[in-house]
């Protein structure tokens, strides 16, 4: 499992020096299947999730059935939920130790930064500020430079809640640098948006003094980066095209106006947003015939450029649009019922349950990381499951969180047999916990 997360996060290193992305892709297959037949009758214990996933690969293939582009463009086309979803398969059927677990969140820690590390040479060193170049992550560019970023810096501030290690939300924050590198500017949005939803959730789990000291030194922190920040955001290459102007007052502004813009100059039927691009989904997919509703308009109608002239459509389609312009609503409502019945299971899960303070990090993650699902799908792109880059840690984190195996592995108690609120950060404490676990454990307050 440590080599899948490290080819998949060096992928575009591979591509690079020539690898095709298809032999990669095909490689990182092949690890996953193999860990998922290593165990023992692996097709008889279904990971759950798998009604929504079987019902989207099939509608998938019989809308392009439907719409005449034959049963492989429906394979396709739905391969990158399918193989999220033999990630969690595969965690789902094994027995990691709580050694190898770790070894794994560590390699994961490892790609994660090493991400920031390849931004850096990339835009100091080397000069480049290129949305083709993400990181290590991949050479075709694509909208994961501002989802990778938010789900790591997720990640790390999630930790930082817990653990109140100042450096922890240095790293999160210097996430900005990945989407900075490849000329992002959607980061100034989602990230500030996911601290703010981390506090909430941090709120909610733990309670709201606890939340707002965590609060102040976040926002004592974001206010000395702040002008780093604002310089990052001056000197992207996309701001400096929206004007000439040397005010910092009116680049920002002129940033906001971009967000907002709705259609290219004189050409009004075409839509170059995100939110105009989705009312023409709604028009084109309920104002014409039902059939249209139900399987869509063909995979060709969001990877064929030249096609975009009979819908108007240049830019800004979104993950939930893509689904259904492509294969029908259908598909896309089976696509994110996926995620927001995993999201319920889990939900379940931290309420009979109880974690220690490590794995509470880890909740909270996978808590985010349905809201990075949800912000990515409605409202940015569908890159949160092109590629695998996130949802497979994602998907990783919540086998690990879900499992029977694992729950009793890691030191989980059910809430009817656990000690009072008072005492629940001693049971969390490594010398006092009845099963040891191996990670460190913050000082006691």
């Amino acid at each position: 499992m440590m080599l899948f997360f490290a080819l998949l996060y060096t992928r575009g290193l591979w591509g690079r020096i020539g690898v095709p992305s298809q032999a990669v892709e095909a490689v990182l297959s092949v690890l996953l299947v193999v860990v998922l037949l290593s165990e023992r009758a692996p097709l008889s214990r279904l990971a759950p999730g798998f009604l929504f996933v079987w019902f989207y690969f099939g509608w998938s293939v019989s809308a392009c059935i439907h719409n005449g582009e034959g049963v492989m463009r429906g394979f396709l086309y739905s391969r990158y939920l399918v193989a999220a979803y033999i990630m969690f398969w595969t965690v789902w059927n094994s027995t990691f130790t709580r050694k190898q677990l770790s070894q794994i969140n560590m390699t994961i820690a490892a790609v994660f930064l090493l991400q920031v590390a390849a931004a850096l040479v990339a835009w100091l060193v080397l000069g480049e500020q290129v949305e083709a170049n993400v990181g290590t992550l991949g050479y075709e560019g694509g909208a994961i430079a501002t989802v990778f970023p938010m789900f790591a810096f997720s990640c790390l501030f999630a930790f930082f809640m817990y653990y109140k290690k100042l450096v922890l939300l240095i790293l999160a924050l210097s996430f900005f640098l990945v989407g900075h590198a490849s000329g992002k500017l959607a980061i100034y949005y989602f990230i500030p948006l996911m601290l703010v939803l981390g506090l909430v959730l941090y709120a909610a789990a733990e309670g709201l003094p606890s939340a707002i000291k965590r609060g102040l030194v976040t926002g004592a922190l974001g206010i000395c980066a702040l002008p780093f920040l604002l310089f990052l955001l001056v000197h992207s290459p996309r701001t400096e095209k929206l004007q000439d102007e040397a005010s910092v007052r009116d680049v920002i502004a002129s940033f906001l106006d971009l967000s907002r813009n709705t259609a290219l100059e004189n050409k009004s039927w075409y839509t170059s947003s995100r939110n105009s691009t989705s009312m023409r989904v709604i028009q084109e997919t309920f104002q014409r015939s039902p059939s249209v509703f139900l399987f869509g308009q063909g995979t060709h109608t969001v990877f064929e450029r030249d096609v975009y002239d009979e819908y108007g459509i240049i830019y800004g389609l979104v993950g939930w649009g893509t689904d259904a312009l492509a294969v029908g609503w259908p598909a896309m409502f089976a696509h994110v019922g996926f995620y927001i019945y995993l999201f319920h299971l889990l939900l379940k899960a931290n309420q009979r349950l109880s974690w220690g303070i490590y794995w509470k990090s880890i909740l909270l993650t996978a808590q985010l990381g349905f809201f990075v699902f949800l912000i990515d799908y409605y409202f940015y792109s569908n890159q949160f499951t092109v590629g695998g880059w996130v949802s497979s840690v994602y998907l990783y984190f919540l086998a690990v969180l879900l499992a029977p195996q694992y729950q009793k592995a890691l030191c989980i108690h059910q809430t009817a047999s656990h000690p009072p609120a008072s005492n629940l950060r001693r049971w969390a404490d490594r010398r006092e916990s009845p099963c040891r676990i191996s990670w460190p454990t913050p000082t006691r307050s």
